[in-house]
């Protein structure tokens, strides 16, 4: 369990979500600190929203790779897209991406994602890097679940452009994901 023990995982996801004004800020923190500004929106409203705010660009988590009418919304802000594909095969990757594309989305990134959290190095299967590239025509990363150093590295050294890394301060902290990263 990742929460209190008296709530639901609804009621904590409720508690930790982040407000407008939460974003607002951390746009503004990025803005002072020249990082680009990129969220991973799981809602039309989260989209509109942030791409009002003037985002640099969205993230689409892999849980919402088969999710047609949440694409179309992003890739009618016609902003720059990074694709997880996590539970997803090719046939689902190809099309998340003509959902986008034909939604107005002209820049895009996918990236090759296992989810298992953490994942072990030796599940980590660097070489579907790869093999997105090939397919896709796309610029190729890894979302790294992995706890070790090194998978940066690896993933790079396999054709991968963009790195992601789940990190947190202390993985004591309230939520889900802090044990996790």
């Amino acid at each position: 369990k990742f929460g209190r023990e008296d709530e639901s995982q609804f009621e904590m996801l409720t508690r930790l979500e982040l407000t407008e004004t939460d974003f607002r800020k951390l746009k503004e923190h990025c803005e002072a600190l020249s990082i680009d500004f990129l969220v991973t929106p799981f809602s039309p409203r989260w989209v509109n929203i942030l791409d009002q705010m003037g985002g640099n660009a969205l993230k689409i988590g892999s849980g919402n790779l088969r999710t047609p009418h949440l694409l179309e919304v992003i890739g009618k802000t016609a902003l720059p897209v990074i694709l997880s594909t996590g539970m997803a095969d090719l046939n689902d990757v190809d099309q998340a991406v003509t959902v986008l594309q034909t939604a107005g989305t002209t820049e895009m990134a996918v990236l090759h994602c296992v989810s298992l959290f953490p994942t072990a190095l030796e599940q980590a299967n660097l070489y579907a890097i790869h093999t997105l590239a090939e397919h896709t025509a796309l610029p190729v990363g890894f979302s790294d679940h992995t706890t070790e150093l090194c998978t940066g590295a690896l993933s790079v050294s396999a054709g991968a452009t963009i790195l992601e890394k789940h990190l947190t301060l202390d993985k004591e902290l309230d939520g889900p994901d802090h044990r996790i990263s």
